[in-house]
Formats: C-alpha cells, sequence, structure tokens
C-alpha cells in the first residue's frame, strides 16, 4: 500500500487547469486518493527542499493531501482539489491555510476571526492597507 501512495504522489504533476479539466481529458478524477501540490524551488524560502524524483521536473513539494479528508466525508480527490484547495478558503482548505500561514508576514495577512471560521485580511500600515484591503477567505 504505501509504495502504492508513493507511486502516486511522486507521478508527473499536472497543472491546475489540466486538474480542472474533465475526468475523460485528464482531469481530476470523482474517487478517494492522496494528492500533491508542487512548487518552484526557492518560491517559498521558508520551505525546505524536497525535490520532486524526476530531476527533470524540477519542482519541490509542498504539501501532501488525502481525500476524503475523513471517514464520513463524501469528498473525492476532485471535489477537494477543485472545490476546497483552487476555489475555497482557509476554513474549508488546509492547503490553502497552510499556504497563508507561509506567506503571512511577505504578504502583510493579517489572521481575523469571524463567527464561524478564521480569515484573512491585509494589514492596514500608515492608513492605507496593503494590497488594497483583500479579504482571503
Amino acid at each position: 500500500m504505501t509504495e502504492r501512495v508513493v507511486h502516486v504522489l511522486y507521478g508527473a504533476p499536472v497543472s491546475a487547469d489540466a486538474a480542472r479539466g474533465k475526468p475523460i481529458d485528464g482531469g481530476l478524477p470523482e474517487r478517494a486518493g492522496f494528492y500533491a501540490w508542487w512548487i518552484l524551488p526557492g518560491s517559498l524560502p521558508s520551505v525546505p527542499s524536497h525535490p520532486h524524483p524526476n530531476q527533470e521536473v524540477g519542482l519541490d513539494l509542498l504539501y501532501v493531501g488525502i481525500a476524503p479528508n475523513s471517514m464520513t466525508s463524501q469528498g473525492t480527490l476532485r471535489s477537494r482539489v477543485r472545490g476546497q484547495h483552487l476555489g475555497g478558503n482557509t476554513g474549508s482548505s488546509t492547503f490553502r491555510l497552510s499556504l497563508a500561514a507561509l506567506l503571512l508576514d511577505q504578504e502583510g495577512y493579517e489572521p481575523t476571526s469571524t463567527r464561524t471560521k478564521c480569515v484573512l485580511t491585509t494589514r492596514t500600515i500608515g492608513g492605507s492597507a496593503r494590497g488594497n484591503g483583500r479579504t482571503f477567505r
């Protein structure tokens, strides 16, 4: 089992656009499984380098996830990545929350609690909001 998981995670990375495509066209399937997010080496200096085993890929491992995320979830690879990570918010995506934490100081994000979750806004510096006061959910 472990070897199968590693083999899947170390497969050829696909772009977010390709992942959004229909499963028949190579997009993410409607099934359970593991997935990995890869980044260009050095793009997040605080993240240690864990290179893809295929040197030609030229990417470092950022994050490993699983779908569904719990025994009671009906989530699939497709719904988890497309719906929660690419189109969701920090309250429903550990990936988004982790990435935001890595970028907190660099981007000037400030965690703020709402009634139901934590959201990120940009800090106000000298009376004006850095990044045009964007809110990240």
